[in-house]
């Protein structure tokens, strides 16, 4: 009874440490015009990207728990949010 209690175990931690959380979305300027070659990235990480000439992105990741994901592009405000990364996938429009 215990082998497979402790099989079940390390099967489901197993599981959840192969989990990645992607975030994709698109940058687009206010006319709705894409923002290729902008920034997305989880601050205090290496986990980003930057958009394609269609303005949209995508960046897997193991981390889990609250991050600030930052979208730059020079000449305009930083864009941040507070995504929970729990191995979903997030799309954001920003």
């Amino acid at each position: 009874m215990k082998p497979k209690v402790i099989s079940i175990i390390l099967f489901l931690i197993s599981v959840n440490a192969f989990s990645q959380t992607v975030i994709s979305g698109k940058v687009t300027q206010e006319k709705g015009e894409a923002m290729p070659g902008a920034n997305a990235y989880l601050q205090e990480t290496y986990d980003g990207t930057s958009t394609n000439a269609n303005g949209q992105f995508k960046i897997k990741t193991s981390k889990t728990g609250t991050y600030i994901l930052l979208v730059a592009f020079t000449g305009y405000e930083t864009y941040s949010k507070k995504p929970e990364l729990n191995g979903d996938t997030i799309r954001l429009n920003i």
